[in-house]
């Protein structure tokens, strides 16, 4: 499930959709994301048709029909998808001037909700996604080390004004936190410019609590595995 298109979310997906080719796994890939997925799917297999033809060779690979990637493109609110295990809803919500950018709700059949929020600040949309959820995903973006941003020369009221067109900033998410009752929180696509001798590891998580957000909250820097 995507929320948007741009490279920051999507870099991985290439090796995820032609592993298959390396592994023999012959499982479909189905995609669900916002107007442009399907072309980015197609464009993707077009691109690395050279690796495709190379890695299909021989066992244990899966044979050069080796796996089937559908797109499902989500255009408006509401349910996009469901099995016995769980309903997905998309909700969209504000992200710059991207207008194809959406949260997603997962309820599971236990009664477990999962929110993943994507980019962007907050919004209607974005509060109905994470309203009484479990666990709530949500990007943000440091507020208190706005100056150190390689790209603002100095220029702080450009920077802020970018940065909360496009990102989430404590104090917001705080307020998103209250509106939303959301269960447990956690910080993803976390972005903090301390500069190194200020730089700590939980330091975004700190200034979250300053900003009033309460336990439990928890930090994901990109790249983390679980």
């Amino acid at each position: 499930f995507l929320t948007h298109l741009h490279c920051d979310h999507t870099v991985g997906i290439p090796s995820w959709v032609l592993n298959p080719y390396k592994y023999g796994s012959k499982a479909g890939k189905e995609v669900y994301g916002p107007r442009g997925t399907s072309d980015m799917m197609k464009n993707i297999v077009a691109a690395w048709k050279l690796d495709i033809e190379d890695m299909w060779y021989g066992p244990p690979k899966s044979g050069k029909e080796g796996v089937t990637v559908v797109a499902h493109e989500v255009d408006d609110d509401g349910l996009v998808y469901q099995d016995r295990n769980v309903k997905v809803f998309a909700y969209r919500k504000y992200h710059g001037y991207l207008k194809d950018n959406f949260a997603y709700r997962f309820e599971c059949a236990d009664g477990r909700v999962f929110a993943f929020a994507g980019d962007g600040f907050s919004c209607p949309g974005l509060i109905k996604a994470c309203k009484n959820a479990d666990v709530a995903f949500v990007e943000v973006f440091s507020k208190e080390t706005l100056r150190f941003v390689p790209w603002a020369k100095g220029d702080l009221d450009t920077v802020e004004y970018v940065t909360h067109s496009y990102h989430m900033w404590p104090e917001e998410l705080a307020l998103l936190q209250r509106q939303s009752g959301m269960k447990s929180l956690v910080l993803i696509h976390e972005q903090n410019y301390a500069p190194a001798e200020k730089y700590t590891r939980l330091g975004l998580l700190e200034e979250c609590k300053r900003a009033g957000i309460t336990e439990p909250v928890f930090s994901s820097v990109d790249g983390d595995v679980y």
